[in-house]
């Protein structure tokens, strides 16, 4: 079939630049390429649009693999808890943002999750993390279901098959990091700091 092309040039009245282009360029009824807006006289795309007949989107590419492929930096705006970033159709306050130089936080149902700062700190529970891992919660532990870490082994013929980490002020525990084991946990010990 014989090359199709459809140009609509927007033109520098004073200096006379092609300096805007929209166009259609492909071959036919089966060409690849439907729609290109672009700056480049010589008719490339690598600096514009390309939207491909089967709907994906280049941006700075003219051969896009994916509903949107962008070649080079994307800046969205900083984003809130309550409106992050990067957020999803069906849920708009979960996602991820940064409201400070240099960190990035995760909001789940508008509230802060995860927080990474400019020192590399991790902070679960805690806005100001000031170690490399910082986990904060108000739980008591003195329940299975409470406390800051569980660690799960699979692998059932190894022994206990889960065990909580808690730090609890419960009067038996007071000041204590417990311990507890077993698919159906049970206390095995802790560690008090008097």
């Amino acid at each position: 079939a014989a090359t199709t092309k459809s140009k609509i040039i927007f033109s520098e009245a004073v200096l006379g630049d092609e300096s805007f282009f929209i166009e259609h360029d492909g071959a036919g009824a089966g060409a690849d390429n439907l729609l290109k807006i672009h700056g480049d006289a010589s008719g490339g795309t690598a600096s514009g649009i390309t939207i491909r007949r089967n709907g994906l989107v280049g941006i700075g590419t003219d051969s896009p693999g994916s509903k949107l492929q962008v070649a080079g930096e994307i800046r969205v705006a900083d984003g809130t808890k309550a409106a992050p970033s990067y957020s999803f159709t069906s849920d708009t306050n979960t996602g991820m943002y940064s409201d400070a130089a240099d960190t990035i936080k995760l909001a789940v149902g508008g509230n802060d999750t995860l927080i990474i700062n400019s020192s590399s700190n991790v902070g679960i529970g805690t806005s100001a993390p000031d170690v490399k891992f910082h986990v904060t919660t108000s739980e008591d532990g003195s329940g299975i279901d409470k406390g800051t870490a569980k660690f799960i082994n699979t692998n059932t013929g190894q022994g206990a098959t889960t065990m909580h980490i808690v730090q609890t002020s419960s009067s038996a525990y007071a000041n204590a990091i417990k311990f507890w084991q077993g698919s159906t946990p049970t206390p095995v010990g802790f560690i008090r700091l008097t």
